[in-house]
């Protein structure tokens, strides 16, 4: 019979056909939907495959694989509890842990309104008192430290390959512990195993010699800038004083000079949806920046994008934008676009291929964010301690480490369309609003699913 999970979307090409649940993302024709509609019930297939001729054997066969089509009888959602038992076995021996945020610098020379870095710290206790102890650059030793660790850890578990992802508050104010790591662990080479970096950064400070070190170890820069031009001190604003785009884009500039690869970090929130546009698109091509995410303001309900337009004019800002990416060979991503992505990632993989594919909040996968003093915590959002570099056992065996990585699948999300590709909203946000990261804030997840049906609509 056809999958009650099965999710079909009039598409410009077609039908643009998943699982909600599993993802398997395909392409359908018109003659497909015709034969998965004959299945709406239970029905032999003997009574069906001989007026579709002589491919319909292998087109059922295909069908069953995807999960379009299941036995009657047969609920997916007891395939997912057993491999969410399956996966629970591998959370202690680290398996998923295959990115780690480093805070070199916990201090920054912005003052963004939004920012989720400050939003968490005031509400956590743990970082707090961290912050009162002055641990807020990371120095060389510890980074070494912390890098050792890691790299130990994925080997273990076969994965060979890490991905270090620089933040904070702002890295770029420790410039000698970035160097060092570039310098000393290179792309892996020296462990046998693939070390990739990002950085996300606001790009107050970008010498030269740091931007050729970080073009050598192919470093991917997410550089913060919500509007190019003035309108981007209405939601950034240097604790020095002065207009913030001219610097940002003399780093930039520098950047690509050097051939870094720099992709682009946008925020759309109450106070600049006026200025969030088309513009921001444009000003990524002039830099050969093939990438933009949009991020809407989490964490702080008062500057939320909702504050300021509907959820429906979200969804129409965010699509505009995205089609006008498209169209212009610029990719334009976000938390809201993670499930069509996901479900793009998984068209041509069984459910159980899926095992070590990654959540849409990595904080709630297969990340961990790393102070400067060496405590870890799920990101750079989250509140709680998970624990010390220096006991990584301890912690991939706690409960609160397995409370982040199992979170998949959530109650609040049953009878979504998108539920699996989704796995729930950020962490973080869902810390802030509620204190529970297994609930959902069903604002957001009306733009989610508007959204990703426009996109699945216009592919």
């Amino acid at each position: 019979m056809r999958s009650p999970y099965l999710q079909l979307v009039p598409n410009r090409r077609g039908i643009a056909a998943y699982h909600s649940l599993f993802g398997n993302l395909r392409l359908v024709d018109r003659a497909t939907e015709a034969f998965l509609g004959e299945f709406v019930a239970p029905r032999d297939p003997a009574d069906v495959l001989p007026r579709y001729g002589a491919s319909a054997p292998t087109r059922l066969e295909e069908l069953k694989r995807l999960s379009y089509l299941v036995d009657a009888g047969h609920d997916e959602r007891e395939v997912v509890q057993a491999w969410l038992a399956r996966r629970a076995e591998l959370v202690p021996a680290g398996y998923y842990l295959c990115e780690a945020e480093f805070s070199v610098s916990d201090i920054c020379d912005f003052n963004c309104a939004y920012c989720f870095a400050d939003n968490a710290d005031r509400r956590s206790k743990s970082r707090r008192d961290m912050a009162a102890r002055g641990d807020r650059l990371m120095t060389v030793e510890q980074a070494e430290h912390i890098m050792t660790r890691l790299i130990d850890l994925s080997r273990v578990n076969g994965r060979n390959r890490l991905l270090v992802k620089f933040i904070g508050k702002e890295p770029l104010l420790n410039p000698k512990t970035l160097a060092f790591i570039l310098d000393h662990f290179q792309n892996g080479e020296p462990y046998q195993t693939e070390i990739v970096y990002h950085m996300t950064t606001n790009c107050t400070r970008m010498p030269d010699e740091l931007a050729q070190k970080m073009a050598e170890r192919r470093m991917v820069v997410n550089a913060s800038i919500d509007v190019p031009g003035e309108a981007n001190d209405l939601t950034r604003s240097r604790k020095t004083g002065g207009r913030t785009f001219e610097v940002i884009d003399a780093s930039i500039a520098t950047m690509h000079r050097h051939g870094v690869e720099v992709r682009l970090n946008t925020v759309l929130g109450r106070q600049n949806y006026e200025h969030v546009d088309l513009a921001i698109v444009d000003y990524a091509r002039k830099y050969n920046a093939d990438m933009i995410s949009v991020f809407l303001v989490v964490c702080d309900e008062k500057l939320a994008a909702q504050r300021a337009l509907t959820n429906d004019q979200i969804v129409d800002r965010l699509f505009e934008l995205w089609r006008y990416g498209h169209e212009n060979g610029v990719r334009i991503r976000g938390y809201w676009y993670n499930p069509v992505a996901k479900l793009l990632a998984t068209r041509n993989m069984s459910f159980w291929d899926q095992l070590g594919f990654k959540n849409s909040c990595a904080g709630c996968g297969n990340q961990v964010e790393i102070e400067p003093s060496g405590e870890i915590y799920a990101c750079r959002m989250s509140e709680h301690r998970l624990g010390h570099v220096d006991d990584l056992e301890s912690l991939l065996r706690s409960e609160l480490y397995r409370h982040y990585i199992m979170r998949m699948y959530i109650d609040d999300c049953h009878g979504c369309a998108f539920e699996g590709p989704c796995g729930g909203l950020c962490a973080g946000h869902l810390e802030a609003r509620f204190g529970d990261i297994y609930r959902a804030d069903f604002d957001h997840c009306d733009i989610y699913r508007k959204v990703c049906a426009k996109i699945l609509a216009a592919l």
